[in-house]
């Protein structure tokens, strides 16, 4: 479990989902602090449980927006390049497997495959972003920006704006994740009911339909 609010450097270009500018890419850049991150570091490694479970605040995915270059946001883990890099880059070079982010925070649902370098790259896990309890309303099934915004980031496959939570279910070959939500928490009585339904097999760092 990491806190990635207490120990960062500032958010870069102003904060907000802007085209990135030449504060970005610094190498000192820190969205855990030295002490987590040396800690997180010596913990990513292959052990005795299959799956590693790396839970947190903001999402690790790199999610484009519109625009030439296209605007990041600079409150996620799309705000520190380099800080994501090396975590990514040790997890990689310790050969760990199985690996599922879960995260929350931007008060919609996603899911998509984490990758070095942005989104190419070979596959080191997949990350799961749960939607808000009630924050936002009611929210929608999608945005007129989604179809645009899953083309663009091809390594994302899921977006939802209702309201709701994700469950988990970790087995040893599989873990099974369903996104539930309902369509309105402005009406009392509103029916739960599945969004979305993923499968990450043991091995694979792959989203697989449900």
């Amino acid at each position: 479990m990491l806190d990635t609010r207490s120990f960062r450097t500032d958010q870069p270009c102003g904060d907000g989902t802007v085209a990135p500018c030449a504060a970005w890419d610094d190498p000192a850049a820190q969205m855990l602090g030295p002490a987590q991150e040396a800690r997180l570091a010596e913990r990513l490694r292959p052990g005795r449980a299959r799956w590693t479970l790396l839970a947190q605040q903001v999402p690790m995915l790199r999610r484009a927006f519109g625009g030439e270059p296209p605007r990041l946001s600079m409150d996620k883990w799309d705000g520190y390049p380099a800080a994501r890099e090396r975590l990514l880059a040790g997890a990689e070079a310790a050969g760990l497997r199985d690996l599922l982010v879960l995260s929350g925070d931007v008060h919609s649902a996603w899911a998509g495959t984490l990758h070095r370098d942005a989104a190419e790259g070979p596959a080191l896990g997949v990350e799961y972003v749960a939607t808000s309890i009630s924050s936002g309303g009611d929210g929608s099934e999608q945005l007129g920006t989604t179809p645009a915004m899953l083309a663009r980031n091809p390594h994302l496959r899921f977006f939802n704006n209702r309201r709701g939570y994700t469950l988990h279910e970790a087995r040893e070959g599989r873990v099974e994740s369903a996104f539930v939500a309902v369509a309105a928490v402005t009406r009392p009585g509103a029916a739960r009911e599945e969004r979305g339904r993923f499968v990450v097999e043991a091995g694979n760092p792959a989203l697989l339909p449900g």
